[in-house]
């Protein structure tokens, strides 16, 4: 089967040497192409636009870690540290018997 380029886009008819045509004007995404297997471009067209899909959702949960993990790093830097807190602990375990806290009787 001959073919003339008239059923490609204006963009690559006229061109020497092009030997894949990747545009059609009726918009199917099988392209016509010479050496190359049609499930190969189908397969590069698909890789290409789960590439321009899962990249920025990538990026995404990176940035959404980093901002985490920030968050954490300053949150916990004004904490006191537990080993000198360990000189306020009492000796053995207190019970308070008095129920009468800030002049309130406690019930």
């Amino acid at each position: 089967m001959a073919d003339t380029g008239a059923d490609l886009h204006p963009s690559l008819t006229g061109k020497p040497g092009c030997k894949v045509k990747l545009t059609r004007k009726d918009g199917s995404l099988l392209a016509e192409a010479r050496g190359h297997s049609r499930i190969i471009i189908v397969f590069k067209l698909v890789l290409r636009i789960a590439v321009r899909v899962l990249l920025p959702l990538a990026l995404l949960a990176v940035l959404m870690i980093a901002v985490v993990a920030g968050g954490v790093f300053f949150y916990t830097s004004d904490l006191p540290d537990t080993q000198s807190m360990n000189s306020f602990a009492p000796v053995a375990p207190t019970t308070i018997v008095d129920t009468n806290i800030c002049g309130e009787k406690q019930s």
